[in-house]
């Protein structure tokens, strides 16, 4: 079975890069924080050997931490594309599954994604039609998929915590096989950051 696995960035920039975090992090902080979890995540993806990794970038593929990424793991780099999260990935995952059997897409603010998850999603989604993780917030870290799924990214009000209620919704109304994994937690606000690992904060 051909996988291949999408992460999804903003690029770490001062004043732009989580900026829920700048009251407790600044600006700068903020950006090295998204910078160091991107990095996270795309080691991960990688050590997971599933399969090619694509990063997707916002709002492009310039930044320099896109570009050291790309050479050190020799990942693709690919912009994203929609008027929304929902349609970026929607766009993002059907263009991966003309190429590819299934597909991971993951974000780029949850720590607690390593390669071992991968692993697992990657076992499940063989029994299942779509394989989800959610967050602790209402929304979701990854989704992971074998069929086109348009409509779980259709009529979705994006960063609230009604994301996940709302995509089950949609799932068990499309009739599809789906699994949720027990829930992590994403990198947003202050009180978040207790759950970064220890030491990325002095890095």
């Amino acid at each position: 079975m051909s996988r291949a696995l999408l992460v999804f960035s903003k690029a770490p920039e001062a004043g732009t890069a989580k900026t829920r975090l700048i009251p407790a992090l600044g600006a700068l902080g903020a950006a090295q924080l998204q910078q160091k979890m991107t990095e996270w995540v795309v080691t991960e993806a990688a050590a997971s050997s599933l399969g090619p990794v694509t990063l997707c970038c916002a709002p492009d593929c310039n930044h320099s931490t896109f570009s050291e990424l790309q050479q050190r793991f020799k990942i693709e780099l690919q912009p994203q594309h929609g008027e929304d999260v929902g349609e970026r990935m929607h766009k993002a995952i059907e263009g991966t599954l003309q190429l590819h059997d299934t597909v991971i897409l993951m974000g780029s603010d949850c720590p607690q994604i390593d390669r071992s998850l991968l692993a697992t999603v990657a076992d499940t989604l063989e029994q299942h039609d779509v394989v989800i993780v959610p967050a602790e917030d209402g929304g979701y870290v990854l989704i992971a998929t074998r069929v086109p799924v348009a409509t779980v990214f259709q009529g979705i009000t994006w960063g609230t915590d009604r994301v996940m209620e709302q995509t089950i919704g949609v799932l068990q109304q499309q009739q599809l096989n789906w699994y949720a994994l027990p829930p992590l937690v994403d990198i947003d606000r202050p009180e978040d950051l207790q759950f970064i690992p220890k030491g990325w904060l002095d890095e």
